[in-house]
């Protein structure tokens, strides 16, 4: 039972479902009483929803006989697919009419059956090969990556999927357009997206890159693929990947609405695994489907989630705008429900996808929801605005590279907003908090302070009021209500409605 037990009356609560006194009396005859919300949630009537047809058996009663005295534990080892003596070879020993290659002469039979047009192309073989490499039986099921590209024993244990020169079938050739489109709908199927950018690699944006990445690396202009020198202790990374791709899984949702709390993970509470580290695990099984998918392509990519800061990347390539949260970006579209970030570099051709003006970056100016939800204070306040300083306490001018005394917290160059990184724990409660994190499309209001957000700054202040008034960016939402609240359920707890 909750803590938190419900003051609405079965009166109130008919009448919120439309019934009013007129319809309470019919409502009594056929509805069980309930004194309140808690008695509703506990009766059995609350449980599974089925469609109307779907009727209940009695427990234990699947509608097939069992004889439980022949029901015996089986040892797994004699269980087919879990026995490792149990492959193709003994099945061929155990029924002779087996035969692996009849068998698929026999799927390619029914394919061509149902689809007879149908003819696998380069990128299928690619998919199909890709899902294999991050499915049961890769390294990344038995924790064998941890994500940085210069992992080198973990990159020798991946299972390759055929490059086209391997399975005799072209490389796959499609416009820098149709690349793009490819792009988005492969990773989007693995758990990012759909927003999915590219941006461009060149003398300035290599600029993006931190220096002091271990092992060091070096770009080189004469090979396709990189590769890690032992002797020299370096990576070399080949320049012709100058596609940039960038996009994020999507994140939790209504969970954000509970923050902080332990559900959420804050670190105010001492919980170091939060709701955000599951996308990390995300993020690794889709670095190894997409690297082989574009390996299978006939194309080239490499991949480190320690490389670069994400923000950059996500502002170049359209993804997000810049916001007061300094360090993290807020996407017109989608808010701050975009997580953990994937950024590939490659040498598929693809079109670049521009910086967008969405308005983020001018209502951050007269909003400030994000610092005031800040438990650790860290973000600017509603007062301070874009500028050149630190913001961690801080003087440029004694910037260890630069021949000071003193490593930055932040990064110079640019004007704009920085945490103050000493205080920041990653509760992410300032993301949870953003008021551009409604659903696409979700309401008619929504849509409508977006779009005159972006048009029309001039009414920000009092959309931020609004918001305030309203408590739609507050974490105002018993932690506890969430597991009794299968409306807030969702798949990774991202709402579906994100990635349409």
């Amino acid at each position: 039972m909750s803590r938190f037990h419900s003051i609405m009356g079965r009166r109130d609560f008919m009448k919120a479902l439309g019934l009013g006194t007129m319809g309470l009396g019919a409502a009594a005859v056929s509805a069980p009483v309930f004194h309140d919300l808690d008695e509703l949630i506990s009766s059995p009537s609350a449980t599974l929803k089925q469609p109307w047809y779907v009727k209940n058996r009695e427990y234990g009663d699947i509608g097939i006989e069992l004889d439980w005295d022949l029901l015996k534990p089986r040892l797994g080892a004699l269980v087919p697919g879990f026995s490792p003596t149990w492959n193709n070879a003994a099945k061929e020993a155990a029924i002779p009419s087996f035969n692996s290659a009849a068998f698929d002469k026999a799927v390619d039979a029914k394919t061509k059956e149902l689809w007879p047009d149908y003819r696998p192309s380069t990128r299928d073989y690619a998919f199909a090969n890709a899902c294999s490499s991050a499915g049961i039986g890769s390294p990344f099921t038995d924790g064998a990556l941890e994500g940085n590209l210069f992992n080198g024993s973990a990159l020798t244990r991946i299972v390759k999927a055929p490059t086209p020169e391997e399975l005799g079938v072209p490389r796959w050739e499609g416009t820098p357009e149709e690349n793009q489109r490819m792009v988005r709908a492969a990773l989007t199927f693995i758990g990012m997206g759909p927003a999915v950018g590219c941006a461009e690699l060149n003398t300035k944006t290599k600029n993006f890159f931190y220096q002091n990445h271990y092992p060091e690396y070096v770009w080189d202009d004469n090979i396709t693929e990189t590769y890690y020198s032992e002797t020299e202790k370096t990576q070399y990374l080949p320049s012709s990947h100058r596609y940039v791709v960038v996009t994020n899984n999507m994140g939790t949702t209504e969970l954000g609405r509970r923050s902080p709390s332990v559900l959420t993970g804050s670190r105010l509470v001492n919980v170091g695994a939060h709701v955000e580290t599951i996308s990390y695990s995300r993020t690794q099984m889709a670095k190894v489907f997409f690297e082989q998918f574009i390996r299978g392509i006939g194309y080239h990519c490499f991949y480190s989630h320690t490389l670069q800061p994400a923000a950059a990347w996500a502002q170049l390539s359209g993804v997000g705008e810049h916001a007061r949260m300094g360090s993290m970006f807020v996407s017109p579209i989608y808010g701050c429900n975009l997580r953990t970030h994937m950024i590939v570099y490659t040498d598929l051709p693809q079109a670049y996808t521009p910086p967008t003006d969405g308005g983020v970056t001018k209502f951050c100016e007269t909003c400030g929801i994000c610092s005031e939800n800040c438990p650790a204070g860290a973000i600017p306040p509603r007062d301070i605005q874009r500028n050149w300083d630190n913001a961690s306490g801080q003087n440029w001018g004694d910037d260890i590279q630069e021949g000071g005394s003193q490593v930055m917290w932040n990064i110079p160059g640019y004007k704009g907003w920085r945490l103050d990184m000493r205080k920041c724990q990653g509760c992410c409660s300032c993301k949870f908090s953003c008021p551009f994190n409604t659903l696409p499309d979700s309401s008619f209001l929504h849509s409508v302070v977006k779009a005159t957000s972006s048009t029309t700054p001039i009414f920000n202040s009092f959309f931020r009021e609004m918001e305030g008034l309203l408590h739609y960016g507050k974490q105002d939402k018993d932690p506890e209500s969430w597991w009794n609240d299968p409306n807030s359920w969702f798949v990774y707890g991202a709402n579906s409605k994100l990635m349409l």
